[in-house]
């Protein structure tokens, strides 16, 4: 039996979410390292993963962690998080 791979769903996520969100947003599956290397809006992808189902299907989850704005002016952040939010659960959103 041949082996079956799952999908890198954290790389596409990023690229789906690259060519949807303003250019202003940088979207990673990293944080940058050091305080002053965040940029000003930015959306890491993670993927938690989960158990395989059965020899062709996998259970998968995937986070996102959403970093814009400041603690005292956080609305940037939630607008952000709704946009990410409303484009990863989008219905007619086709998986790989």
């Amino acid at each position: 039996m041949a082996a079956v791979v799952p999908p890198d769903l954290e790389l596409w996520l990023v690229d789906h979410l690259r060519g949807l969100l303003p250019s202003t947003v940088r979207v990673s599956n990293k944080e940058p390292s050091g305080p002053d290397a965040f940029p000003a809006m930015l959306v890491v992808v993670r993927d938690d993963s989960g158990p395989k189902l059965s020899p062709v299907s996998f259970q998968r989850q995937v986070g996102f962690s959403v970093i814009a704005g400041s603690r005292t002016r956080d609305k940037q952040a939630g607008d952000l998080a709704r946009l990410v939010y409303s484009i990863v659960t989008d219905p007619g959103l086709a998986l790989i």
